[in-house]
């Protein structure tokens, strides 16, 4: 019997690196995490990473036994040339990635952003599974999104879908990006945190929102009206996904995402109301189902399922 083809993906996070060693069938073999540490400082960066592929590749594989390695950033990235024009968590600002790692990794390497590639692990082997047009959307610290047109990776001219940055409020909250009212500025972690401060009228860490959705679900007053404020924006979002992607799933991953029915439950609501009759009925919202993994998974995906569009 052929052996399976294999690949390591690597979802490089701002205060941890995961990875893995996958197969062809999208089986994890290995896996192991690292602290992303200082990785402006580049080269001793490169060299740890290099250390740690090489652990999981141990004892049963090595670098001959795999096509290549895979790597979701957090930032923005064309995906084409492995360039990073943005990586704020990690100092990097304007990185040709995919040629610097070239000195360091003896293997193929290409490059996504980190949601891009969490999207391709869910549709490879998770929520997404069967299906050719889906929009993900990971909802944590920011927001990030993935698309998927007929079964491939979409990245425009190179950079791909930004909807964390689609403007839901003109008069909203300033984003890091410049503009105001973004996406991100109203349903990420940090949004519903600061929200839930101003409400609940004590401070409240992007930690303890567990606490706030379970007081929700308990029916207390400040901590509902929390999650239905952050449901309206999160609806109309929703809404827009629907209306200009025409997905036939669209699914909500990320930290926030774990609230689960009493937050996803009310947003749907709202978006139905702002959606076009049409493309409503031919959607699915769900839950991502490969939580932490769906990095990983996507990851070496970018080789084991063919999707990129550098094939080098």
């Amino acid at each position: 019997m052929k052996a399976l083809e294999q690949a390591v993906g690597v979802d490089i996070g701002g205060t941890n690196i995961k990875l893995a060693l996958v197969d062809s069938n999208g089986s994890i073999l290995n896996k192991a995490v690292m602290e992303t540490g200082n990785a402006w400082e580049r080269s001793s960066f490169y060299l740890k990473l290099y250390n740690k592929i090489a652990e999981i590749l141990k004892p049963e594989s090595s670098w001959q036994h795999i096509i290549g390695v895979g790597i979701g950033v957090p930032g923005l990235v064309d995906s084409a040339r492995g360039h990073v024009f943005y990586a704020p968590n990690l100092r990097w600002d304007g990185i040709d990635l995919k040629r610097e790692l070239a000195d360091h990794i003896p293997t193929s390497i290409r490059i996504g952003n980190d949601a891009n590639v969490a999207t391709l692990g869910e549709a490879w082997m998770g929520a997404g599974v069967g299906e050719e047009n889906i929009v993900m959307i990971t909802l944590g610290t920011g927001v990030g999104s993935g698309v998927l047109i007929n079964g491939q990776l979409y990245t425009g001219q190179g950079v791909g879908t930004e909807i964390g940055h689609m403007v839901i409020d003109s008069k909203g909250p300033k984003c890091v990006c410049g503009s105001r009212g973004c996406f991100e500025t109203l349903v990420s972690a940090k949004a519903i945190a600061t929200r839930a401060t101003e409400i609940i009228g004590e401070q409240i860490s992007k930690k303890e929102l567990k606490k706030v959705f379970a007081s929700a679900k308990k029916g207390d007053a400040n901590a509902t009206r929390v999650v239905n404020e952050t449901a309206t924006y999160l609806g109309i979002g929703i809404a827009n996904i629907i209306n200009i992607f025409n997905p036939s799933k669209l699914i909500i991953g990320g930290g926030i995402s774990m609230a689960g029915n009493v937050l996803i439950e009310p947003a749907v609501e709202v978006a139905k109301e702002y959606s076009l009759k049409a493309a409503l009925e031919r959607v699915t919202v769900v839950r991502a189902q490969l939580g932490n993994d769906a990095g990983v998974i996507g990851a070496g995906g970018l080789f084991l399922r063919g999707e990129s569009n550098d094939k080098n």
